[in-house]
């Protein structure tokens, strides 16, 4: 009894804690902050075990400024030595509690990490993935690339393939939950076909992603060959495609690899055909399927199918989004063919998410997204200057498209002193399992008035809540950019970060402390409580009924064998949060 009692109290803390509201409520906010002028960039974040966060950076060092990153005002680290004019870029991956308390770091104090490209999700058992390119400190080629965790030190193996060459290569690890590192994989980025003139970054890394059983897959793109570490201790090459001409810093191949739970070779997602250029920029995996999406671009009439199926490319580049299974058989494959308005036809920071049967596409653009089934069905910007935000609702199980959006054409954009029609990004919408009739659009307008916001739409009609208002839930901050949100569904939490060069205003109050230069602010907003569920009944046995029923922890991965403990319990179309004792 003793222990039931517990889990009964763990519960009643954790419905404390995470009080219900009527709108998107504030429960705290820290600066993760380095001391040069622009080296501070999130890369990526996500839920955790027991309502952790885990957020991935980079964070600037140089001679001049100082080396010194702090967390909630707190030291975490000194970064690299750099002499140069701009800075070092020191990877960070910090664990937070839900109330934003540091639970541990790993970090790098050597090597310049890219700070665009990369990711971090979680495995079944609570450990975490990251993905990240990485080449040498600038005028420091002497130095190993070192990790610091919390049993202390590990160098990164490097082998160097071009004399005076800073070439970027892509690594993924593993970090255990209490902050140990486990493994080290490389992925070496061939130099090219040109010896003397190497090519110097022959691949993009996009997010990663893991799938029920922890295999790992990585958004790619690439101009040279990639050499993928395989569990014999040799290496997998994935080869360009030997009639793509090759560009330095343009990826001419959509690549999705994946590994397996220990960062071995495992299978890869290719195109056919010869695109001009071509890259792998998202994957999710979401509730049992894989979804991929990344951009093409083709010369003239150039043919380009995946997995049997065609896709009607175009010369500007134009979105690709398809749904597989863990082994890549695809479900469909479409290619949203971009056209001009105003001149400009190009798109950037696409987010997919899905509940309830609907897979949600966005980003931010400028141009005009068409169904490739039917004329129809489009989307476009309106002004040919300043990107805007978009949103494309699709069939999950289809692709079929069933409605859009453009953030020019809804109901917050209400020209206005707040400049509301600046800027736009739609990066990800945030939709719940417990409520198919409302979704919430995070993104931010570049604009120190609006900034980062929660925007609240219908499910059903796209249509705008502007009564319960734009929530604009991060402003001031100079001209406050959105970097990544993650949604624990359980709890309700949405954890944000967001960048900026001056004091944050955060609910209305302006923080205290300002960033040095520039840094970004790590948060967590609460939703409405029609957005989540709280624990709906107590099982004592495990008879279920003749129905199947899933089992999953509050991190929503499928738990095959539920012990005791708290669990989401889905039986058809019903999801309930249980104890099972």
């Amino acid at each position: 009894m003793k222990k039931h009692l517990l889990i009964l109290a763990g519960a009643a803390i954790a419905a404390s804690a995470y009080a219900q509201s009527a709108a998107p409520e504030f429960m705290w906010a820290n600066l993760l902050d380095g001391l040069t002028a622009a080296g501070d960039n999130a890369i990526g974040n996500c839920v955790g075990l027991n309502h952790s966060v885990a957020w991935l950076g980079t964070y600037g060092s140089n001679d001049a400024q100082g080396s010194e990153i702090t967390y909630a005002g707190a030291p975490l680290f000194n970064g690299a030595s750099y002499s140069g004019t701009s800075n070092n870029g020191n990877l960070t991956l910090l664990k937070t509690n839900y109330e934003g308390n540091k639970e541990w770091v790993v970090y790098t104090d050597s090597g310049d990490w890219l700070s665009s490209q990369g990711g971090v999700a979680t495995t079944s058992e609570g450990s975490l993935i990251f993905a990240a390119k990485v080449r040498h400190t600038d005028g420091h080629m002497d130095i190993p690339i070192k990790f610091h965790d919390v049993d202390g030190e590990t160098d990164l193996e490097w082998i160097q393939q071009a004399d005076d060459t800073r070439c970027y290569r892509i690594v993924v690890g593993k970090v255990s939950n209490e902050g140990a590192l486990e493994w080290l994989r490389t992925i070496e980025v061939g130099l090219g076909k040109d010896a003397e003139n190497p090519v110097s970054d022959g691949a993009t890394l996009g997010n990663i992603t893991i799938d029920n059983n922890d295999n790992i897959y990585l958004a790619l793109g690439h101009s040279t060959d990639l050499s993928v570490p395989t569990e014999d201790g040799a290496s997998h090459v994935v080869a360009t495609n030997p009639d793509a001409v090759s560009v330095n810093g343009v990826p001419t191949d959509f690549l999705t690899l994946s590994l397996d739970a220990d960062g071995y070779y495992r299978n890869a997602l290719t195109l056919t055909g010869t695109p001009a250029e071509a890259k792998c920029a998202k994957v999710e995996w979401l509730n049992g399927n894989l979804y991929i999406q990344g951009t093409v671009r083709v010369d003239g009439d150039a043919a380009l199918s995946v997995g049997g199926k065609a896709l009607k490319a175009s010369a500007l580049t134009s979105p690709v989004v398809m749904r597989t299974d863990a082994d890549f058989n695809i479900s469909w494959a479409k290619c949203f063919t971009m056209t001009e308005v105003g001149g400009k036809g190009t798109m950037q920071n696409a987010g997919l998410s899905e509940a309830n049967g609907v897979l949600w596409f966005c980003g931010m653009y400028n141009g005009q997204l068409n169904d490739p089934d039917d004329a129809s069905k489009f989307v476009a910007s309106t002004q040919e200057k300043i990107r805007e935000g978009y949103i494309i609702k699709l069939d999950a199980a289809t692709g079929e498209w069933l409605a859009a959006r453009n953030s020019r054409d809804d109901e917050f954009c209400n020209p206005s002193a707040l400049a509301k029609t600046g800027l736009t990004g739609y990066l990800e919408v945030i939709a719940s399992p417990y409520n198919s009739d409302k979704i919430y659009v995070f993104g931010y307008v570049m604009n120190l008035n609006v900034g980062v916001f929660l925007r609240e739409y219908d499910a059903n009609t796209l249509e705008a809540n502007v009564v319960s208002g734009e929530h604009n839930v991060i402003t001031g901050g100079g001209v406050p950019t959105a970097m990544d949100c993650a949604f624990d569904a359980t709890s309700g939490y949405v954890y944000i970060s967001a960048r900026g060069n001056k004091a944050f205003v955060v609910d209305g109050e302006e923080m205290q402390t300002a960033p040095n230069a520039w840094g970004v602010l790590l948060s967590a907003f609460r939703l409405p409580d029609d957005m989540t569920t709280g624990v709906e009944s107590v099982e004592v046995s495990n008879t279920d009924g003749d129905e199947e029923v899933e089992y999953f922890n509050l991190q929503g991965m499928r738990v095959k064998n539920p012990g005791e403990g708290i669990y989401i319990r889905r039986q058809g179309n019903k999801a309930v949060k249980v104890i099972r004792r």
